[in-house]
């Protein structure tokens, strides 16, 4: 299961609580998923605030969420805002801020239906597959606002996609919607910013949006700012905080990630040193197929750091790296054969 399909599940599940009237189970899926930058999750959370359903009531907790929700697009949060401003509900009674928002959320239903559009014509649904035309309506609601058209857009431009390939109008889209944090984006300007694609390179920038991205439970990010942390690249070198991003990152399954996290134990880097922990993360690793992991973990099988010693097991995995044409495995195959 991937991160959105997670996601989905999680909100399918608060939504039953809901129905069935459990609105504090609800709640807390509510506010885990609104903390890591959900949109729908700030908004639904929101209304329980607004309510006191499974939560005190707090008219100015639901807003202090509608408004996290409204800046990521959320239409209904930029229509309660409106409600909220005309009424005084957990702010002062603004009319300004009241046309504002409900004008917002107007241009976000537009905005919607215009990606939409775009999200048909790319992928060949109800009309001929046409990534030029696509692209001509991911702009018509990026230019509206739209977070998730403003990222396809950065991507379009990124890879040539219906466009011509043009990386500084990538990271200009990249930057629109990380700026409405949108976590992936924010990853990919940290990128142009770190290797000056499309703009100035500046490693200090780029830490700053791996960081974002980071605290929105960015998998990627979450790597890139650890390896940033371990090596000083544009912010003081911290080992500590490090390890704890690295864990953070092989937490969410990623092979690599669990890997570099094997290694961190293995030699102590950041953390504790712990061989068994190190062939815990390695197994995780290897059994995904990564090749540096089986290569690790066969390893550590010969040589007994933290498992016990066998043989077979090393070779086992000694050969699965081998075969990916790992070429520390296959030196030491090859001197394992010699004795």
């Amino acid at each position: 299961m991937d991160e959105n399909d997670d996601i989905e599940a999680k909100l399918n599940a608060a939504a039953d609580y809901d129905e069935a009237g459990d609105f504090i189970e609800a709640v807390k899926i509510y506010r885990e998923l609104a903390e890591a930058g959900n949109a729908e999750a700030q908004f639904k959370l929101g209304e329980r605030l607004a309510s006191g359903e499974g939560v005190v009531k707090d008219e100015t907790e639901a807003v202090k969420w509608w408004r996290r929700s409204a800046g990521r697009g959320f239409g209904s949060a930029q229509h309660m805002l409106g409600v909220c401003y005309s009424e005084g509900i957990g702010v002062e009674a603004n009319e300004d801020e009241s046309v504002k928002w409900f004008r917002r959320a107007s241009d976000q239903s537009l905005a919607e239906e215009h990606y939409n559009m775009g999200y048909y014509y790319f992928y060949g649904i109800n009309y001929d597959e046409d990534k030029t035309e696509a692209v001509k309506w991911f702009r018509k609601a990026a230019d509206l606002g739209h977070t998730e058209a403003q990222y396809i857009l950065g991507d379009c431009y990124s890879f040539g996609t219906g466009v011509v390939q043009d990386a500084v109008e990538a990271a200009e889209w990249y930057r629109r919607a990380a700026e409405q944090e949108h976590a992936v984006a924010q990853y990919n300007l940290g990128m142009c910013c770190e290797f000056g694609s499309g703009v100035a390179k500046n490693e200090t920038e780029a830490v700053k949006w791996y960081r974002k991205a980071a605290e929105q439970n960015n998998a990627n990010a979450q790597a890139v700012l650890g390896h940033c942390l371990l090596n000083g690249i544009g912010i003081d070198k911290n080992e500590t905080e490090a390890a704890k991003w690295f864990e953070k990152a092989a937490e969410q399954g990623g092979a690599g990630d669990q890997c570099n996290l094997g290694l961190l134990y293995a030699f102590g880097t950041g953390i504790e040193k712990n061989d068994a922990e190190a062939v815990k993360w390695f197994r995780k690793a290897a059994e995904q197929g990564d090749a540096e992991a089986q290569f690790r973990l066969g390893e550590s099988y010969k040589d007994g750091e933290g498992v016990e010693k066998d043989g077979v097991e090393a070779l086992k995995w000694l050969r699965l790296a081998a075969e990916q044409g790992h070429e520390n495995a296959k030196t030491m195959l090859h001197e394992i054969k010699e004795v």
